[in-house]
């Protein structure tokens, strides 16, 4: 009772069991599937219908569950697990109809009573062949998605090849890690030669062309090279949700700069030269708070007669294209060498002499330079203006207040807004907390910090306060004059950095231990 009949295969030809004894239904399969071009296997028993399963790639299987005294229901389950994918059709004649309901019940994924109508067998196959063309589709989905992960894993190893550093001769170990990522890639049938040659170029001393600038300042890059770089790791910002930093040095020997500059940040980050005055620090993986923290300590370990600006751009407050955030730190680190910090020579002052240089000698403005400009108004409208500071920067994001306390004048909760109505600071790290500064990271958040300065020299009225947020930065200080505050606001990041420095030569307190 069994047989085949071969027909010319297609893209889109099935391979169909048909276990029946019906001769009008194989009749019609026989018909069916000549006209679609598929190829029809007869089996007339439950060992037949077994061992064709086992030979042969099915994509359809339609069994009569009651042959063999109903031995044949054992197939619905044996003929998918033997070919898992193929669409299992049962079919009985209309007095068989409780075995079909079995079949069903076991996993059928349909049910036709006999004989088979030529309507019938067109739709089952029709079925058939949706149900393998969608599987093709997610094959092919699955393939592709695995290349554009390999080739992303490449790409990412490319980025950190760019990254390692000329020390003594690795040039020959280089050029062999190069290579064989090409050829990992060529297996994989993907062409890395548009990425691996500007890379190689990007390698040569800056005597042949682009690259690296020089073997004496080690991992100091050029101009192209930084483009190349700098646009993947935007995109990779823009795709991932990381942030990334850019830092604009400005300085008339701003490459000379460039070994303490890289003795003073990551091995990742990646410092490259756009002219002679200027260096560009890109610094992935880094907020906003990381990168002012990296521009504070390079202004003040790297300055000596010549003042050095610095800019800072983040991604993506300040925009999302390398030459956006490129265009927003060379402002900046143009501003930077006007900073009234500069200008009037605040570095050396204490506290006390700080407020009043700036508050007796304000700072007239210039075009995109912070402005340090006069506030003499009561403290309560004063706390109103801090109040909406505090909740813009919240909005941005993480941000912190630093302040000078004065117990009994209500000025404690000026930065409450930061952390939002009703709440309170974040208590200290106990001392039973192994590694506080993992916590720290692991659970971010907006902070409040309070400082006594009324024992420093000069500094009974002295009223500081500094707001860090993801845009900038924001600082009032004067003197309280009975209840008036006069002083000065400004956005200046150097004022920020000499005001927030003496603060912390006042005593640590938090908002709840001092009085309302």
């Amino acid at each position: 009772m069994s047989g085949g009949i071969a027909t010319p295969a297609t893209d889109r030809s099935l391979t169909v069991l048909a276990v029946l004894v019906d001769v009008a239904s194989r009749a019609q399969l026989e018909l069916v599937a000549r006209e679609l071009g598929d190829r029809l296997l007869l089996a007339g028993s439950v060992d037949e219908a077994l061992a064709i399963a086992t030979r042969e790639p099915l994509d359809l299987a339609l069994v009569d569950v009651a042959l063999d005294d109903g031995a044949a229901l054992a197939l619905v389950h044996h003929i998918p697990a033997l070919r898992p994918g193929a669409r299992l059709v049962a079919v009985v004649h209309r007095d068989e109809v409780a075995r079909g309901a079995d079949a069903l019940t076991l996993g059928a994924d349909a049910l036709h009573i006999l004989p088979l109508a030529g309507d019938t067998v067109a739709s089952t196959l029709g079925a058939a062949r949706a149900r393998v063309q969608e599987a093709h589709a997610r094959t092919a989905l699955t393939e592709e998605l695995a290349r554009a992960r390999e080739h992303l894993a490449l790409h990412d190893q490319l980025v950190h090849l760019a990254r390692a550093p000329l020390t003594g001769d690795p040039e020959e170990a280089w050029t062999a890690r190069l290579e064989q990522l090409g050829a990992r890639a060529s297996t994989l049938g993907l062409d890395l030669e548009p990425l691996t040659a500007p890379l190689q170029r990007a390698r040569i001393p800056a005597e042949a062309g682009s690259g690296l600038l020089s073997h004496d300042e080690t991992r100091l890059f050029s101009k192209g090279y930084l483009a190349n770089i700098g646009a993947r790791e935007v995109d990779r910002a823009r795709r991932h949700g990381r942030r990334l930093a850019a830092l604009m040095l400005r300085s008339p020997g701003a490459r000379g700069h460039a070994r303490a500059v890289l003795a003073r940040v990551r091995s990742s980050d990646i410092l490259a030269q756009l002219s002679s005055e200027e260096l560009v620090l890109l610094l992935p993986e880094t907020s906003a708070f990381g990168a002012h923290s990296c521009r504070a300590r390079l202004s003040a370990e790297l300055e000596s007669e010549t003042p050095l600006g610095v800019g800072v751009a983040t991604f993506p407050h300040d925009g999302d294209t390398l030459s956006a955030l490129l265009h927003a730190a060379r402002l900046r680190s143009r501003a930077d060498l006007s900073s009234v910090a500069i200008q009037r020579r605040l570095g050396p002052m204490a506290l006390g002499e700080l407020v009043d240089a700036l508050v007796h000698q304000p700072l007239l403005g210039q075009a995109r330079v912070p402005v340090t400009a006069p506030l003499d108004l009561p403290v309560s409208a004063l706390g109103t203006i801090v109040e909406h500071v505090c909740a813009d920067a919240r909005r941005a994001g993480l941000a912190t207040y630093l302040g000078s306390d004065h117990p009994g004048k209500g000025l404690a909760w000026l930065g409450r807004a930061l952390l939002g109505p009703g709440a309170l600071p974040a208590p200290p790290p106990s001392r039973g907390d192994a590694r506080p500064e993992r916590r720290a990271r692991e659970l971010p958040r907006s902070s409040v910090e309070l400082r006594d300065v009324r024992h420093l020299p000069g500094c009974s009225d002295v009223l500081a306060i500094v707001v860090r947020a993801e845009p900038g930065v924001w600082i009032a200080c004067g003197r309280l004059v009975r209840e008036r505050f006069v002083g000065v606001h400004t956005r200046d990041p150097r004022v920020a950095d000499l005001v927030s420095g003496l603060l912390e030569q006042g005593l640590r307190r938090s908002a709840e231990e001092s009085s309302p």
